[in-house]
This record gives structure tokens, C-alpha cells and sequence, in this order.
């Protein structure tokens, strides 16, 4: 499957790089124009070298799903034998933050063909709405249920955990970097094309929060629930191939339309770590206990990405011996990736530490505004 995955890209690049080799002379401008590939010339027919640096500023929002932290129970038991469960889930807000982007890369003197490296940065944080939540406790069963908590009590205790007062935090460190090796040309005379194939790296670094304060007491053992932290972190490297297409309808007056594609397949290596502690109280002795646990993790996966992006584009050629093009892109732009929070949640009500990785995915979406120069 992984095979075909490969393949199919790379039979569209080279057909399509055949396909389009030579295009008739008519479809092309005429005078002083942009080659496909940007550069200013004053005859069409030569390729020209030039190199290029783009920088890019970003304003996106990180989302990643299987974060949430707890679940607000709003019902509780009239009888002693019966715990109902008429819960709200509760997931953080993912703030709108800013990013750098830089490309740098050089238009070969043959046949359009161009080479050139991006770096992508960008930091992931929760806004300050509902990251911290408050609930009551009394009556039995009600209050905010720790989703995330490892249970460490045995089957004698018969209450579920509740607690008044839970926080999450999560902050991530994001960084991609790809290299690119495309050609661009004309399809016809306002419209160009770049196909492009490559390599993707990616390091991702995650820390996550959580915690829970002011517990109920669990019956029959009479232990009070003080406090309960967790902290996790789950780093991630990957490497894949890449294969993209970038899309330029030409206007009026400078102006054109975008659409840009690509698709990776990035062999992932992920180390994880949990830390919990929790702190209770015997209220039979008022002795303070502390129950501590650890949690490692190393594994590799194949994890797919995609990238989407659409805007518009404005460039004008300055001078006239030795022309350099200027110009700006304003646009939206998405990355997908999958299966990117691998942190374990244990999911068992006794102490048999059953637990699974959330394999919840990451998306990263919101405005680019580029300036370019080539020189």
C-alpha cells in the first residue's frame, strides 16, 4: 500500500513533466515578462539563473484532538447502588499565534528546473478560556470526573474520583524543513504550473499539563483526594518523501490566483513520557501519602501530511538592464497531520494500568503573507 502511496505521485510528476516540455511559442508572452518561474528577462526563449529568498509571516491556530482534560458531571445518585453520569467534556481553546517561514533556493539555467530549502516555525498554545474549570462535589458523584488520572486504588473502594478544580496546559514547538527539487511551465499563456519532488523532515515537541485539586473522599478506605498532576511530553522526528504541485492563474495588472498541493509520508520515531503524582490524605490517621508514577514510551510510525494553500499574488519586475522581481502573496494555508498525539490515557477503574495512545491528529490552518525577491 505504502508502495503505491510513492509511486502514484511520481508517475504524475514525470508524465506531466513530459506532457508539458514544450510548449508552443504562442502560449507564451511576448516582451518583457516573468518566466514560470518568476524571474524577470526580456525574451522569453532563454532560461535565466536567479536566486530567490522568501520570507513569510504566519498567523494560524494549532488544533489537536484527544486533549480534553475532564468532564464536568452535572447529576448525581439519590440511591447509594446507582452512579449516573450526565457529564460535559471539556477541551481547551487553541490560541491564534504568530509564525516564521524562510525560503531560499535558486532557479537552474536549465530548462526551468529549480532547487531550493523552506523552513517552517511555529509554537501551539491553549488560550486562557477553559483552561481552568470549577465545579462542586456535593452531592456524591457530582464534580469534575480527571480524564486523564491513573487510578491507583484497588477494587475495595467503591466512589469515583471527583475533584472541584481542574487545569490543562498544553504548549508545542514545531518545526518542518523541506527540500525541493521542481519545474515550472506554462500551460497555456496565463497559466503555470511547478511540479516539484523532495524530502520532508519535521521535529515536534509537545508538553501537556494537567491538574486536579480540592478531591472527594473515597469510601471505604477513607482516603481524602488532595491534588492530582500530570505532565507529559511527546516528542516526534520524522523523514519522507515529498511530492507537490504549485498552481498560478495569471490576472491583470500584476495580480494572479494560487493553489498550491502536497502530500508526504514521513517515517516518525516518537518518544513519550508520563509523570503523575497524586497526594491524599488518610483521614483515619491524617497522614499525608503520595503515590508516584512513570511511564516511557519509544516507537516508530509511517504518518502521513498534507498541504493545501490559496490566495492571491501580486509581482512586478524593477529595472530594466538587470530586472529583479519583487513580490507578495496573502493567502490561507493548511497542514494536516495524522496521528500526532500519541500520549497514553489509562482507561480501567482498578489499578491494571490498561491504557492506549490517543493517536489524535494535528492541524495547523490560518493566514500567510509572503514578500519575495529575485535577484
Amino acid at each position: 500500500m505504502h508502495a503505491i502511496l510513492f509511486f502514484q505521485p511520481s508517475l504524475l510528476f514525470c508524465s506531466a513533466t513530459f506532457l508539458f516540455s514544450e510548449i508552443p511559442a504562442q502560449n507564451r508572452p511576448t516582451g518583457s515578462f516573468l518566466l514560470p518561474t518568476g524571474k524577470c528577462i526580456l525574451t522569453p526563449d532563454p532560461p535565466a539563473e536567479a536566486g530567490y529568498i522568501t520570507l513569510s509571516f504566519l498567523f494560524w491556530q494549532a488544533k489537536e484532538g484527544q486533549l480534553e482534560y475532564a468532564a464536568k458531571n452535572d447529576s448525581f445518585a439519590p440511591l447509594a447502588t446507582v452512579v449516573p453520569l450526565d457529564a460535559k467534556v471539556f477541551v481547551p481553546d487553541f490560541a491564534w499565534r504568530p509564525g516564521l517561514k524562510i525560503c531560499a533556493g535558486y532557479n537552474l539555467p536549465y530548462d526551468h528546473w529549480d532547487l531550493n530549502a523552506r523552513w517552517t516555525y511555529y509554537q501551539g498554545r491553549f488560550t486562557n478560556i477553559k483552561k481552568v474549570i470549577d465545579s462542586g462535589i456535593s452531592p456524591p458523584d457530582m464534580g469534575i470526573i480527571p480524564l486523564w488520572s491513573y487510578y491507583f486504588f484497588e477494587q475495595t473502594a467503591t466512589d469515583s474520583p471527583r475533584y472541584r478544580h481542574a487545569s490543562g496546559d498544553w504548549n508545542m514547538d514545531f518545526n518542518s524543513v523541506d527540500l525541493e527539487n521542481g519545474r515550472s511551465f506554462y500551460i497555456e499563456r496565463y497559466l503555470t504550473m511547478r511540479l516539484y519532488t523532495g524530502l520532508k523532515s519535521s521535529w515536534i515537541t509537545q508538553y501537556y499539563k494537567v491538574r486536579y485539586l480540592f478531591g472527594n473522599t473515597i469510601a471505604p478506605i477513607n482516603v481524602r483526594l488532595d491534588e492530582s498532576f500530570i505532565s507529559f511530553k511527546n516528542d516526534s522526528w520524522g523523514l519522507g518523501p515529498l511530492f507537490g504541485i504549485d498552481t498560478k492563474w495569471r490576472l491583470i495588472g500584476g495580480w494572479s490566483l494560487i493553489a498550491n498541493s502536497s502530500l508526504s509520508m514521513l517515517y516518525s520515531f516518537f518518544t513519550l513520557r508520563r509523570d503523575q503524582v497524586d497526594n491524599t490524605t488518610d483521614l483515619a490517621t491524617g497522614g499525608l501519602n503520595s503515590n508516584t508514577l512513570e511511564l516511557d514510551d519509544r516507537f516508530s510510525q509511517l504518518k502521513p501530511v498534507i498541504h493545501v494553500a490559496l490566495g492571491t499574488d501580486w509581482g512586478i519586475c524593477i529595472g530594466k538592464t538587470n530586472p529583479v522581481f519583487l513580490g507578495f502573496t496573502l493567502g490561507y494555508e493548511l497542514q494536516y497531520w495524522w496521528g500526532q498525539n500519541q500520549l497514553r490515557r489509562f482507561v480501567d477503574d482498578v489499578s491494571t494500568a490498561k491504557n492506549y495512545n490517543n493517536n489524535g491528529d494535528l492541524m495547523l490552518q490560518g493566514l500567510t503573507a509572503s514578500a519575495k525577491l529575485e535577484f
